[in-house]
């Protein structure tokens, strides 16, 4: 699986969680929902800006996102 699927993975079960809709989060991200949804999909990148909109989003640490994309001992983004 790619990185950028298991990332997105984990960004789904934690936006359903805080019973967030992908509307939302692109909104609080200053982005489209298309553009959400490829991030959830694995279809495109995350920004560290993003990545610390979504720490703040969903209110974890920005640690918690990252060091759940560690993979073999590193952290990728």
């Amino acid at each position: 699986m790619s990185i950028h699927k298991k990332r997105g993975q984990y960004l789904r079960m934690i936006r359903i969680k805080k019973g967030l809709s992908q509307h939302g989060v692109a909104l609080r991200l200053n982005i489209s929902q298309n553009a959400y949804w490829k991030i959830e999909n694995g279809e495109t990148g995350l920004s560290i800006d993003h990545l610390l909109s979504l720490a703040d989003t969903f209110d974890i640490p920005a640690s918690t996102l990252l060091e759940s994309l560690e993979i073999e001992g590193r952290n990728v983004i």
